[in-house]
């Protein structure tokens, strides 16, 4: 079986979040019993709110230098 191809950036997984990334982790492992499927995600900087989960069969491939960025959340000061 050839390999399957979803693309972060089409579509509903558009956006530069974790959460983007992982709709197209988590369907990518809805098709992997059909064979393995990569996971693309363009050249960009991801805000990373929480963790990646990968799947079994889903391979996460990089194009032209993404930078997964884990962005500290700052909380206002209290009055």
């Amino acid at each position: 079986m050839s390999n399957q191809i979803i693309r972060v950036g089409k579509g509903e997984y558009r956006g530069f979040t974790n959460e983007a990334i992982q709709k197209a982790v988590d369907a990518a492992a809805r098709q992997a019993g059909r064979g393995p499927v990569t996971v693309v995600v363009p050249a960009g900087t991801y805000t990373m709110d929480d963790a990646l989960h990968l799947r079994r069969n889903v391979r996460i491939v990089g194009e032209g230098g993404p930078v997964l960025a884990h962005l500290l959340s700052v909380a206002e000061p209290r009055a």
